[in-house]
């Protein structure tokens, strides 16, 4: 009977941990490099339950204001940490974001800043400039947004500072 190498059993080892590794990954470990940077739809992908539950301001984001924003959905992902996914037109990620940091101001401000229409309520027309993408960031503030705390923040502006009237 030949006896096996400790190289060729460590080599087994390795090798099957990788597979473990793999199978257990949403997505690839290396990730291709993407040309097509426009962004023309969104998604959050979040858990159902545990960790989205102990981060409040994260869950009111998730089941209040993201069915109210034209062109992002909601993918649960069992286990998943809450992230809010960008996508070009082919369905790949341009740019992936932790939502754990922020509250829900902060949460539906990323959304209106890449671009993205809020409605005030679900039935509400989308306008005709953000029925499609390409999305990208708003330079200058071109209307307010009310996010349920009474106060209005105007897009691009610090919470203190007034837009002049041009602006608006």
């Amino acid at each position: 009977m030949e006896t096996v190498s400790i190289s060729y059993a460590y080599k087994l080892f390795i090798a099957i941990l990788v597979f473990i590794d793999l199978s257990f990954t949403h997505e690839p470990i290396i990730d291709k490099p993407v040309r097509d940077r426009d962004i023309m739809s969104a998604r959050v992908e979040s858990c159902g339950g545990c960790k989205v539950n102990r981060l409040k301001h994260v869950k009111r984001f998730i089941e209040n204001d993201v069915a109210l924003f034209h062109n992002v959905k909601l993918n649960r992902i069992h286990g998943a940490n809450p992230d809010l996914v960008f996508l070009n037109r082919h369905g790949e990620v341009v740019e992936r974001v932790d939502l754990t940091p922020y509250n829900q101001k902060e949460l539906n401000l990323i959304l209106v800043r890449k671009g993205f229409y809020k409605r005030t309520y679900l039935d509400e027309e989308v306008p005709e400039r953000f029925q499609t993408g390409p999305y990208g960031v708003r330079r200058k503030p071109k209307f307010q947004i009310d996010i349920d705390d009474g106060q209005d923040l105007y897009v691009g502006q610090a919470k203190d500072v007034k837009p002049r009237r041009d602006e608006l």
